[in-house]
């Protein structure tokens, strides 16, 4: 929270505060903490008068008060508008550019600040007209846009890749197509033959599924830039020296970990997973398992691992053995912890800020 003052209030304090304003708002403790953080304007107002600013604006543009409260925090200057009308006058602008009702903007501008710029001018295609050219769902075409707003500058003729009509085709799952063109709205100026063709050549290159290709091409599109041999040159030391089940195992491998791509052998693999094997105190059947759960353990050197996890258990006040979940889970967290934790334990720093028994932290 971003909030002057509250760093000099007892934790306490600033929880029951939040607690309050929840509870007179209508929405979550965590919404309310965001919406907090992003609009000051309302910590300093009484939880009545909070909770009159948010209902007068959800009451005007016809949503519920946490649709309100995202929209205060796509832009925080309205909640020094007194007027709930002149909030709608401005939401409408929107929805008359994009095709769509005025309650319906305002959830749109809500999760997508960048959309409270769009004009009539600025759009050639609204939201009805990718309904249709891409042959999509409303609710399908409202979350492109709000992922991808420039989409609306396309003109409705250079979109041609109808999403039903190649999921039908190829068997792909529709929010995995619409993820892709999220991520490269150029593909939707390809019809289904073209964009279809160059999946399943690649496809038939690497020994894979199509899910396979089009999750690489969604995830990792740097690795095509490498030569085809040179990817199932590494699929093949993957599948070997990990035991896999399949090329697309050994892809998908690839796709989490592009570096595993370069210099890689079975007798390094095999020497990684030996070190690995010491590091976390385990056989090296073990340390093959659970470099499949986290890929990262196959590139981290075990070196510079050992020693985060000796530091993050230090901070922790446990061992080693203790961290293998977060590590699994979440390594970066591991090695953060270890390299940027001070002389003082976590568990013990966070107690002292926040007031806390040091048992209850832990």
């Amino acid at each position: 929270m971003k909030v002057p003052g509250t760093l000099d209030m007892p934790p306490q304090e600033v929880r029951a505060r939040l607690e309050a304003l929840s509870a007179a708002m209508g929405v979550d403790f965590v919404t309310t903490a965001k919406l907090i953080g992003k609009v000051p304007l309302l910590w300093n107002r009484s939880p009545e008068a909070a909770a009159a600013k948010l209902s007068g604006i959800a009451s005007a543009l016809g949503v519920q008060p946490a649709a309100a409260a995202a929209l205060l925090m796509s832009q925080p200057t309205l909640a020094s508008i007194n007027m709930p009308g002149v909030v709608r006058d401005r939401v409408e602008s929107v929805s008359d550019a994009i095709g769509v009702s005025t309650a319906q903007a305002a959830e749109m501008l809500g999760h997508q600040s960048m959309l409270w710029v769009v004009s009539r001018g600025d759009v050639r295609s609204n939201v009805p007209a990718i309904t249709t050219s891409l042959g999509i769902t409303k609710e399908e075409a409202v979350a492109l846009v709000e992922r991808m707003p420039v989409l609306l500058a396309c003109e409705q003729g250079w979109l041609k890749l109808n999403v039903s009509e190649l999921s039908a085709t190829s068997g792909l799952p529709r929010a995995a197509l619409l993820d892709l063109l999220v991520k490269y709205p150029v593909l939707s100026s390809l019809g289904v033959s073209g964009l279809l063709s160059g999946l399943e050549e690649l496809s038939g290159l690497l020994e894979v599924t199509l899910s396979d290709v089009l999750d690489l091409v969604t995830r990792q599109p740097t690795l095509l830039i490498a030569k085809v041999p040179a990817m199932l040159g590494a699929m093949d030391v993957l599948s070997s020296s990990l035991q896999l089940p399949s090329p697309s195992a050994a892809l998908q491998l690839l796709t989490a970990q592009p570096s595993l791509l370069y210099d890689i052998t079975q007798a390094s693999v095999a020497a990684r997973l030996e070190q690995l094997a010491v590091v976390l105190a385990c056989t090296v059947d073990e340390a093959r398992d659970y470099a499949l759960q986290q890929p990262a353990l196959l590139v981290v050197p075990p070196s510079a691992l050992q020693q985060a996890l000796q530091s993050a258990a230090n901070q922790l006040g446990g061992i080693t053995s203790d961290l293998l979940p977060l590590l699994l889970s979440d390594p970066g967290a591991v090695l953060g912890l270890g390299y940027l934790g001070g002389p003082q334990g976590a568990v013990e720093t966070w107690a002292t800020r926040l007031g806390l028994d040091i048992q209850v932290a832990a």
